[in-house]
């Protein structure tokens, strides 16, 4: 059983608007017109964000293989730190999901 580790950002973590231009694509996306490139792109995106484990192949394999309320709430957390990047956590820490 391995598990993911996520380091979310928070206000000082430097690439707000490129982060924030991403999200903010990526949920037009996915909300007007979800394609199979777009799931992969959002793959793609989470897996920017893993701690562990640090191999990015493991690390996209779980995330591919999150439940949709583990995945639902990860994304929650990036938006919401997107949104108001004053309101996250300190940097380090971060959601832990666990894919067996």
């Amino acid at each position: 059983m391995s598990e993911l580790v996520f380091r979310l950002p928070n206000a000082d973590t430097p690439g707000f608007l490129r982060r924030q231009r991403i999200a903010i694509a990526l949920q037009s996306e996915l909300a007007d017109n979800p394609t199979v490139a777009s799931i992969d792109r959002l793959a793609e995106f989470l897996v920017t964000f893993v701690a562990e484990p640090a191999d990015r192949q493991e690390a996209l394999g779980l995330i591919w293989e999150l439940p949709q309320s583990q995945l639902e709430e990860t994304l929650r957390a990036i938006t919401e730190s997107q949104a108001d990047p004053k309101a996250s956590g300190p940097q380090g820490t971060g959601l832990a999901a666990t894919a067996k």
